[in-house]
């Protein structure tokens, strides 16, 4: 199964989620407090850099899908490739 940067968002989701019910993190919402969305931010980062070398050959095909496409733009974006890595 080939993973696409909403399910790494919807894993990070689901992670903080469950960290919340288990009291490990509080939970934020209602309020001004964006810990939950950072520690998403963090575990999607970290999921894309894990997949820094797959991200890579998606680039190196020439040719994108729309989720190629979304998971190196998402992989640029949160910091993991640098556009001198495909260039």
């Amino acid at each position: 199964m080939k993973l696409n940067a909403d399910d790494f968002r919807d894993v990070a989701i689901r992670i903080v989620d469950n960290m919340v019910e288990q009291g490990i993190v509080k939970s934020c919402i209602d309020t001004d407090d964006d810990t939950e969305f950072t520690i998403q931010d963090i575990i999607v980062t970290e999921l894309l850099d894990a997949h820094k070398e797959q991200i890579l050959d998606l680039y190196k095909k020439h040719i994108f899908t729309d989720v190629d496409n979304a998971i190196i733009n998402d992989a640029i974006e949160y910091g993991v490739l640098e556009t001198d890595d495909y260039l």
